[in-house]
Formats: structure tokens, C-alpha cells, sequence
């Protein structure tokens, strides 16, 4: 991944933790990365692509709070994931 879309991206994780990955916004993302509506979409094609991403990322960085919201919406990428990461985002709603 190149520097401009792991900018979007983080940009976009940040936007899932603020809002819940699920109400992303292109233009959401696109201001907080200081970029295009456009080049997200370059980058990430739709905002399905896009919300995948972010989750997938979520667990690779080990964002609980974003990892909490897919767990509630049995994303497909948290089904399969480790158990105690499972329960430390779980924790972040208590």
C-alpha cells in the first residue's frame, strides 16, 4: 500500500472510531485525509470495499473500538479473529 492510500485509510479509521465504520462517508474521509472524494475512490472503489478495509485494519492495529462495532455486526473479517482480542473490544462497551 502506498503512502496516499494508507493516508486514507488511517484517515478513515479515524472516522469509523468517531462516527462507526458503518456511517463512513467518502467526504468524511476525504477531508479528514486532506485529499479528494476522487482518489478515495481510486484507492478503494466503493465504500463497501472501503468499510472492509477499514475493519481489517482495525484488527491489524488492534483498534478495540472499530474490532466492537464489527463484532456487533458479525463482520466477516472478526468471525475467525483471536478470542482475547475478541474480549478486550468486547470490554471497551462495559
Amino acid at each position: 500500500m502506498n503512502d496516499k492510500a494508507q493516508t486514507i485509510l488511517t484517515a478513515a479509521l479515524g472516522e469509523a472510531e468517531l462516527h462507526g465504520y458503518e456511517k463512513v462517508t467518502r467526504s468524511g474521509v476525504a477531508k479528514r485525509a486532506d485529499v479528494s472524494e476522487g482518489l478515495v475512490n481510486v484507492y478503494f472503489e466503493t465504500m463497501e470495499k472501503l468499510r472492509d478495509r477499514i475493519v481489517q485494519h482495525a484488527v491489524e492495529v488492534e483498534n478495540l473500538t472499530v474490532i466492537a462495532q464489527a463484532l456487533g455486526r458479525k463482520h466477516l473479517f472478526v468471525t475467525g479473529m483471536e478470542p482475547g482480542l475478541k474480549i478486550r473490544a468486547l470490554n471497551t462497551l462495559t
